[in-house]
């Protein structure tokens, strides 16, 4: 029905269609129904584009890159031909549409800080694998750590973290982790509480 009323409108040669979500959402997996823990199912969100006059338009191109909603505003910008910041976060999935191949983010934050203090949580998503932690340590809780190798495994179901065999890499991932809550301390808001939250991520 939109295509429908974009055509009738006379502008369908001109306007950019983006099909996404804020959020999945979780239906039974690792036991919750919740859209905000970090998890697969809750943080990955559909994503189509389509730019009616480049030449790739219509081939049903699949991405596996890295990318998340950050980078919805440089695109945005990028497809109306307007410049925009070096230093931002996002990057334009322009170069994507080019070629699906083409690298993006090495890593990405993946953060919670909705809802009680129990469910918040950090981690670093690379392409190929994931670091949460979790800070709370109150009442039957307490601090816990958990990674994925989610080529190998994309569901989620064998937490690696204290394996030997994936030590190397969980101490990458952990290193990634401290620059990202470094990150967020430095460059965070300052406003609406969320200050507070840089110095319980940290490890």
């Amino acid at each position: 029905m939109i295509r429908e009323a974009i055509a009738e409108a006379g502008v369908a040669g001109n306007t950019v269609i983006i099909f996404t979500s804020d959020n999945g959402f979780l239906n039974g997996e690792h036991g919750y129904g919740s859209k905000v823990l970090p998890y697969e199912g809750a943080s990955r969100a559909p994503l189509v584009v389509y730019l009616p006059q480049h030449e790739n338009s219509g081939k049903g191109l699949r991405c596996n890159e890295l990318t998340a909603n950050v980078d919805v505003y440089p695109t945005l910008l990028d497809f109306a031909g307007v410049s925009y910041p070096d230093d931002i976060d996002g990057k334009s999935w322009l170069p994507l549409y080019n070629d699906p191949d083409t690298p993006t983010h090495a890593v990405l934050p993946l953060m919670n800080v909705w809802g009680p203090d129990e469910v918040n949580s950090y981690g670093v998503v690379t392409r190929d694998w994931k670091f949460i932690r979790w800070p709370w340590d109150e009442g039957d809780f307490e601090v816990t750590e958990e990674s994925y190798h989610l080529a190998e495994d994309p569901w989620e179901l064998e937490n690696v973290v204290a394996r030997p065999e994936a030590k190397e890499t969980v101490s990458e991932l952990r290193e990634l982790y401290d620059e990202a809550v470094t990150d967020w301390i430095e460059r965070g808001v300052k406003y609406h509480d969320y200050e507070r939250f840089g110095p319980w991520f940290k490890r």
